[in-house]
């Protein structure tokens, strides 16, 4: 006896009745691919920019262990050092009310020796705030040390 006479039904007659009642390209289907490409991208983006890390999420990191949470230079590692970390909300009242970004960007770097900053107690941070992922290192580290001077900045006494 063959197979095709032990099964009273065939493949295709089965798969005929499946394609009638679920129409493949319904209006349904492609609003819902849609959406889920859509979805799937917008994700895909965020995810990418919140691999960047903020100005607060690296000051957190890197900064307030010594200059404190709040800039004030209370951080837990402070004691520590020889001379104690200036207090970074009072840089704009120290520069006649101007917050000096030009210079916060560079001492932050820390990669040009600035002979007016005299002995550096501060890591390079140039040389830390890459990362093995940057295609771009100078323009990843640049975007970062911005990001850092725009939190300092938001942290400025008015």
């Amino acid at each position: 006896m063959a197979i095709g006479e032990l099964i009273p039904w065939r493949w295709d007659d089965c798969a005929r009745r499946v394609r009638a009642r679920v129409p493949a390209r319904s209006a349904f289907h492609k609003s819902t691919a849609g959406w889920l490409l859509a979805g799937t991208l917008l994700f895909s983006a965020a995810a990418l920019h919140a691999a960047e890390p903020t100005g607060d999420q690296l000051f957190a990191a890197h900064c307030a262990s010594c200059h404190g949470a709040d800039g004030e230079g209370g951080g837990p590692a402070a004691s520590t050092i020889k001379i104690a970390p200036p207090n970074l909300r009072t840089l704009a009242k120290r520069n006649g009310g101007q917050f000096p970004r030009d210079a916060v960007e560079s001492y932050i770097d820390g990669r040009k020796d600035v002979e007016a900053h005299r002995d550096r107690l501060m890591p390079v941070w140039g040389d830390f705030l890459q990362m093995p992922s940057d295609k771009d290192a100078q323009e990843s580290v640049r975007r970062r040390i911005a990001a850092l001077a725009d939190f300092i900045e938001r942290l400025q006494y008015r």
